[in-house]
């Protein structure tokens, strides 16, 4: 698709600067820019903003830019940066994760319900099922449960269930969706103990928990290059 080209060109470099311990916030900004641009090319069907039906095969011209801007602004929450550092790339990475989770919910959009019959209903949701299934490829997968992680770790667990729905349409039909799904089911668990310990604002300070930050960043932990 014409759409993920300009993503394309970006990664090379985007790659030289997650080498670094970490991105100054001039560089993030240009970034942004650069996002900024790609996305007002997109067409109105495709902008994040838009409240129509998405077909679920356009996720695959729109997802590309979300999770290189969630992998862009991830970056800065590992333990070697500051305080504010990490603050700030939790905001930032929260961005293309609600943005993902808003393109998913347009997934689910039933375009025409005239006739509104139960069977018009169950057609479209099994039709919407069947066409999620065959486009959902590893990228997809990886890229679901990188903003789930990300939406819950801030406690969001209602634009976290959006990208959870899809996924568990996906199934088992790939490997890497399942573990997917294990390793979030274990980072709940992990979150889930931290509430009964008094900190009733728990997701404000989540950024200085190092266990759950190294959860929450998935698998940005298990590159020795960027970790």
């Amino acid at each position: 698709m014409p759409y993920i080209i300009p993503v394309v060109r970006l990664i090379p470099q985007m790659k030289i600067a997650l080498k670094s311990r970490n991105i100054a916030p001039g560089a993030l900004e240009a970034y942004e820019v650069a996002f900024t641009s790609i996305i007002s090319k997109y067409p109105g069907s495709l902008q994040s903003t838009s409240d129509h039906h998405l077909d679920p095969y356009l996720l695959h011209a729109v997802m590309p830019l979300q999770a290189t801007r969630l992998i862009l602004y991830r970056h800065n929450l590992h333990p070697q940066c500051s305080s504010q550092d990490r603050i700030e790339a939790l905001n930032r990475a929260l961005l293309p994760a609600y943005d993902t989770s808003r393109y998913i919910s347009r997934v689910f959009m039933v375009e025409d319900m005239r006739p509104n019959s139960p069977r018009r209903v169950t057609t479209h949701a099994d039709a919407i099922k069947s066409q999620i299934r065959f486009h959902a490829d590893n990228f997809i997968c990886r890229h679901i449960w990188r903003a789930s992680l990300l939406l819950c770790y801030r406690g969001d667990y209602r634009a976290a269930l959006t990208c959870v729905k899809l996924s568990a349409l996906i199934g088992d039909i790939r490997k890497v969706n399942t573990a997917c799904g294990r390793n979030l089911g274990r980072f709940l668990t992990a979150l889930k103990a931290r509430l009964p310990e008094g900190q009733g604002s728990v997701h404000q300070h989540l950024e200085f928990d190092e266990e759950m930050l190294a959860l929450a960043t998935g698998d940005l932990q298990g590159d020795a290059d960027n970790a």
